[in-house]
């Protein structure tokens, strides 16, 4: 959705969230009369589901601003706005941009990109080990039981465990070698 400084929408248009499609959005833009000098993009945070855009746009030069789903959904509220679809979102997300004039983001390092994904890994595979810990004694405890057993059994394993040390030695590797 662009707006006008007036606020009002001057055009909007939907595009697929995939890489082979992102060209395809700037080309949109420019047909619009926007570049990346007169203009600030921005995005509700989505996680690993924005990402590839809002790299791709940053690379291209563009300014973005990415914000906390939360916060928009508190200028929604706000504005008065209870429906919730993708023109009604696009809208809302423009006029917070336009009124709020958020911060660009800048993409973190390299380094700090693969310390998150490595302590993201360290937490999937905690809660993995807990979960097949407790799917094997459940059947042959009662629950209180196997959730005492569960903790007594857990907690040493997961301070000491290789995949918490590996993956514990991999980031300091990491935060240290950069």
């Amino acid at each position: 959705c662009l707006l006008a400084p007036d606020l009002s929408i001057i055009a909007a248009a939907q595009f697929r969230n995939h890489p082979q499609h992102f060209a395809e959005f700037e080309q949109w833009l420019r047909q619009q009369g926007i570049s990346p000098l007169q203009s600030l993009l921005c995005m509700e945070s989505t996680g690993i589901y924005g990402r590839p855009l809002a790299g791709w746009l940053v690379e291209q030069g563009w300014p973005l601003a990415i914000v906390n789903p939360r916060r928009i959904k508190g200028y929604a509220h706000s504005m008065g706005l209870r429906t919730k679809t993708d023109s009604v979102d696009a809208r809302c997300i423009a006029h917070f941009a336009a009124s709020h004039k958020p911060t660009p983001w800048s993409p973190p390092a390299e380094a700090m990109q693969r310390i998150r994904q490595l302590l993201v890994l360290r937490e999937q595979l905690l809660a993995l080990i807990a979960h097949v810990l407790e799917r094997a004694l459940s059947p042959f405890l009662s629950s209180s039981l196997a959730d005492t057993l569960l903790l007594k059994l857990a907690k040493p394993r997961l301070s000491l465990g290789l995949p918490q040390a590996n993956i514990s030695a991999a980031v300091q590797s990491k935060v240290d070698h950069d």
